[in-house]
């Protein structure tokens, strides 16, 4: 196992030397992992020993005679070496037995590998007495002083969580834990074994290594900055891909769920009931369809937010085209345009307001659903806030997600707004 002493969870983090009474032990080996290096461990040192023996017992014969030494002097005079013959035959006849005894080893002691992976924690709480808990295959079994259970212990048969000022102690049947707690989001910018922790600003600022401390914040274990960013990147271009994908796929099956455009009408009955389907079924059924066919990831959240917004943007768009203007389409005919020209400044020029600015809002509007599909498909901001609430423990990485994600709702609402502003000005200056 590793040891590691003074993780701290809640409302802050550390690692390093804690200042309270416990000690943590985390084993990362199951019995039956043990119960295999056993039986690999004991075969080679059963092939290891008798190569030894051999080479001293050769090393002694040849130092012998080269001395000049009878046979018989050197079973008189080298009483080791007759030990060495007789242990070598010994284990050559043992060798076969270990080996066949091993495999069987690992599936039949059980109770050994157990009492191999336990590990037994004791914490000495002052005013109150000495905490003993041993885990095992049967659960944590704990020993505790005599009298009534205090609030800030919490004992149960699978898990014991004793908390006190100094800390947090968490033992299970696999791992024992310390928590510590600090005030606010601590190591935040350099953990323990960065060079930078503990240092002022000012102090950063004299230091001149300005690529290095970045690379510290940046590959911080603990907050994990870079990953966090890709996540946000991620959950935008989930947003992006999907929204202005339905827009382009909308825009030309509007036409036919157009009245005016599309003088068929079982073509618009068809592309408008298509329309219903795909923005009937919600987004996240969509992802979860999607998920069995792509697997998780973003293009699962791309696609279910395209197949959502298809039939939105498309009964948006045929309604838009609904209401255009005939006159400035029979202008632009009476120049002798083609069809595609008279739709191109004839058509589009007066639907691109209603265009824009329902595309601009579905993008700000998909930022924030992003985060949820992705919480579903296993990509973008919204898996890292999952997994910090499944633990129950990492409160504080969840408030730093939420306050993420709020400010990516705050900045694309900004440039959505300020993006409509000047196209949607400029469409209607004529430019």
């Amino acid at each position: 196992g590793r040891r590691r002493i003074g993780r701290s969870r809640g409302r802050g983090r550390g690692r390093g030397r804690s200042d309270g009474p416990f000690v943590s032990v985390r084993l990362r080996m199951s019995p039956r992992r043990v119960g295999m290096k056993v039986q690999a461990g004991a075969t080679r040192f059963t092939r290891a020993i008798p190569i030894a023996l051999l080479w001293i017992a050769v090393q002694s014969a040849v130092g012998g005679y080269m001395h000049g030494a009878t046979i018989g002097q050197l079973i008189a005079n080298h009483l080791p070496l007759g030990s060495v013959f007789f242990l070598l035959t010994l284990v050559f006849l043992v060798n076969p037995v270990l080996v066949w005894i091993s495999p069987r080893l690992r599936l039949t002691t059980t109770e050994l590998t157990a009492v191999w992976a336990m590990v037994t924690a004791a914490s000495a709480v002052p005013g109150y007495g000495l905490i003993t808990a041993t885990p095992g295959r049967s659960g944590v079994n704990a020993t505790l002083p005599d009298g009534p259970l205090p609030e800030w212990i919490n004992a149960s048969k699978n898990r014991l969580a004793v908390t006190t000022d100094a800390g947090r102690l968490t033992i299970t049947r696999n791992r024992a834990e310390v928590f510590r707690y600090f005030k606010g989001w601590e190591l935040f910018f350099f953990t323990l074994d960065s060079p930078y922790y503990g240092m002022s600003p000012l102090e950063l600022l004299r230091s001149g290594e300005y690529g290095a401390i970045w690379q510290d914040f940046w590959t911080n274990k603990m907050w994990r900055h870079g990953d966090v960013a890709w996540a946000l990147v991620e959950t935008i271009l989930m947003a992006f891909l999907g929204t202005f994908g339905a827009a382009m796929i909308a825009l030309p099956l509007g036409f036919l769920a157009a009245k005016n455009f599309s003088p068929l009408g079982g073509l618009r009955f068809a592309a408008r009931r298509l329309f219903d389907f795909l923005r009937g079924v919600d987004g996240l059924i969509w992802t979860i369809v999607l998920s069995r066919a792509f697997g998780p990831g973003p293009l699962t959240g791309s696609l279910a937010i395209l197949l959502t917004d298809t039939g939105t943007f498309g009964k948006i768009f045929s309604e838009a085209l609904e209401n255009v203007d005939d006159k400035q389409i029979e202008g632009i005919a009476s120049t002798g345009a083609a069809p595609v020209q008279r739709y191109r400044f004839g058509v589009i020029p007066q639907i691109t307001p209603v265009l824009l600015s329902q595309v601009l809002y579905y993008l700000e509007s998909n930022t924030r659903s992003a985060t949820i599909i992705g919480a579903i498909t296993g990509g973008g901001i919204g898996l890292l806030l999952t997994q910090a609430i499944i633990t129950q423990k990492d409160w504080e990485e969840v408030s730093y997600y939420i306050v993420l994600i709020i400010l990516m709702v705050v900045a694309m609402d900004s440039f959505s707004g300020w993006l409509r502003r000047k196209l949607i000005a400029g469409t209607e200056a004529g430019h």
